[in-house]
């Protein structure tokens, strides 16, 4: 770092406008002049690589409804297909329309405006 500077680094991209760890957060990060994001990255069962935070599928995708025996399994436990066929955005949405202070703890300062 250079005396004076300040890198704008996107945790996980701009994860307060777009799902976290997903091209929309990415794009959303680079429009707001982030210098660079850091994304997750974690390898499925058949050694693919899957870009997510959590060691568990649970809080940002679908998996309680389309493997509900499976819902704390971790990541590295599903097959790359299995979890290709999981919604990773639609919680977002869900998250947003709730008060503010029912929301996930990253968007709970994130108002209207």
């Amino acid at each position: 770092m250079i005396a004076g500077t300040f890198l704008n680094i996107a945790h996980r991209g701009a994860r307060a406008f777009a799902p976290e760890n997903t091209l929309p957060a990415i794009r959303m990060a680079q429009r707001l002049g982030s210098n660079a994001i850091e994304i997750d990255v974690q390898m499925s069962r058949d050694g693919e690589l899957i870009v997510i935070h959590d060691d568990e599928l649970s809080r940002c995708t679908d998996v309680e409804t389309r493997f509900r025996a499976r819902t704390h399994d971790r990541v590295g436990g599903f097959m790359w297909a299995d979890g290709a066929v999981l919604d990773a955005g639609s919680w977002y949405d869900r998250e947003i329309a709730k008060p503010l202070q029912e929301r996930q703890r990253c968007l709970r300062d994130l108002s209207s405006e």
